[in-house]
């Protein structure tokens, strides 16, 4: 079921893999989720109101230990509302699973990253979420919204004016607190890859 549902969410079928010394320079050049936070100077309150709601359940926090030592890349950018919904709880995932290590790009160093993975309806879109092992190979990703919101936004979003589509967009997170993203992020990190 998890399977299916990511599918609609990121990738369907495996890219060929970048140079690891890409994603490596790439790597290096992130930052700490720590310091991007506090570097919030956009839409500041809606970070930090949701990075101080993220919780991970106990189940979900046991199955990421299980995954291995993995390297979570996210490129983002702090305006993006798919991004502040769903980058804390990813966080807060990596917080809660010392095998796993997340660092924050900009698009600025990682538009090559987001062009290799693209949303279904053929956008390269944040946050864009690129898991590697130690080596910097990739080993899944995870792009932009959780398959549920996605399917909706391909189906019907898109055609709303902004207000409307804003207003179920924000009250679907509301109501799903992170769950669907913790969940399909997990499957990933388990070895379903986009």
């Amino acid at each position: 079921m998890i399977a299916a549902l990511l599918a609609t969410a990121v990738c369907l079928t495996a890219p060929a893999p970048a140079p690891s010394d890409s994603l490596a320079a790439l790597w290096r050049q992130a930052r700490p989720y720590a310091e991007f936070i506090a570097g919030v100077n956009e839409r500041q309150a809606q970070w930090r109101r949701v990075d101080s709601l993220a919780t991970v359940p106990d189940g979900l926090a046991v199955r990421a230990r299980g995954a291995g030592r993995l390297r979570l890349l996210i490129v983002t950018v702090y305006a993006c509302g798919d991004s502040i919904n769903t980058v804390p709880w990813i966080a807060k995932l990596a917080a809660a699973a010392p095998n796993l290590e997340l660092r924050i790009a900009h698009p600025d160093q990682g538009r090559w990253l987001m062009e290799r993975h693209r949303t279904p309806d053929g956008r390269a879109a944040t946050p864009t979420l690129v898991v590697l092992d130690e080596q910097f190979n990739e080993r899944g990703c995870w792009i932009e919204r959780p398959a549920e919101l996605q399917r909706w936004y391909v189906a019907t979003g898109k055609n709303l004016p902004d207000n409307e589509y804003m207003r179920h967009k924000t009250g679907w997170y509301e109501n799903d607190a992170g769950r669907s993203t913790l969940a399909e992020v997990v499957a990933v990190l388990e070895g379903g890859y986009c």
